[in-house]
């Protein structure tokens, strides 16, 4: 999976990677799951972070997730 990392904070990538890990380890089959960061360069930087709950749902609800 490559998760698109670009205008999301680092700990809204972190998150979304974490779901999908989640996801993985309750699906029946058990997948290897190997995920990649597209446009890692593009997140932003830490001292461009403000994170608010609701903040955090709108930016996860952005990041693409594409099959690899």
């Amino acid at each position: 999976m490559t998760v698109n990392c670009e205008g999301a904070c680092i700990l809204d990538v972190e998150d979304v990677e974490d779901a999908l890990e989640r996801t993985a380890a309750v699906h029946p089959k058990r997948p290897n799951l190997e995920i990649t960061r597209r446009r890692e360069v593009e997140m932003l930087s830490p001292y461009q972070e403000v994170r608010t709950d609701h903040d955090a749902h709108r930016l996860t609800e952005q990041l693409y997730v594409f099959r690899s």
